[in-house]
């Protein structure tokens, strides 16, 4: 038995744990406590990664900039819920890289916590897990309450296109060879990792691709399905009739 299973267990807890504790603060009632609790795990977010990657540009470390995915989602998901009381465009987007880095996140420790342990610092780690696992939670926050419609479909898949196109374009500004994981999905590099005896073959690499895309509109079809579903009880909830109470 793994050493680390202790470390998988744990991770798996979590994830199931914060699912859970977003349906606590789910209703009209907790409108007020759910936008504050939002408003600070986007303020910490912001603030910390604004301060963190200033850091590395003052002290030189000029190709330390966010260009993976979750390294993006720690942007545009605050943004997005800073802006939401004005304009929801930045709404989908920004919630299904939140919980699409955070979720993918957990389910790597809950396969494979010994990779994270064996490339990574104590400080990396822990700090990574948090941040993580906060921009897991504020996306399950607004994808159970606040109702997006399928009308804005159409943002993710442009904004997933965007983020990759951002990954690339950093990569050939800066010398980057950490931060390389977008680019060995969208070029088939991981099946490397997996298979290395088939990572040549044409049409491996075709149905790679094939099942990527359709996962990857599976999982936007399945966001908006999900938000249908939670955000149902919430506008039932809106029409119930109200109930004056006479003295006689």
């Amino acid at each position: 038995m793994s050493k680390y299973i202790w470390a998988n267990t744990f991770a798996a807890i979590v994830l199931i744990s914060l699912t859970a504790i977003t349906f606590l603060f789910k209703g009209q009632k907790l409108k007020n406590s759910r936008r504050l609790v939002l408003l600070i795990i986007c303020s910490v977010l912001f603030i910390y990664k604004v301060l963190q990657y200033s850091y590395y540009q003052l002290i030189g470390m000029h190709h330390m900039v966010p260009m993976e995915f979750s390294q993006i989602a720690y942007f545009l998901f605050p943004l997005s819920v800073f802006l939401s009381k004005k304009t929801k465009a930045l709404l989908p987007v920004g919630t299904f890289c939140a919980i699409l880095a955070g979720f993918f996140y957990n389910f790597s420790w809950i396969v494979s916590a010994k990779t994270f342990f064996e490339r990574e610092t104590i400080y990396q780690m822990i700090t990574a897990f948090i941040f993580h696992n906060i921009l897991y939670f504020g996306g399950m926050l607004v994808l159970t309450n606040e109702k997006m419609s399928i009308k804005q479909f159409w943002q993710l898949p442009l904004g997933v296109t965007g983020i990759i196109g951002w990954h690339y374009l950093m990569h050939a500004l800066v010398d980057n060879n950490r931060d390389i994981i977008l680019k060995s999905i969208c070029e088939a590099e991981i099946l490397n990792n997996i298979m290395p005896s088939i990572a040549e073959n044409s049409l491996i690499i075709g149905l790679y691709y094939t099942i990527a895309i359709m996962t990857l509109f599976g999982s936007f079809f399945a966001f908006y399905r999900f938000n249908r579903a939670f955000t149902k009880n919430c506008l039932m909830d809106l029409k119930k009739p109200t109930k004056d109470i006479q003295s006689t």
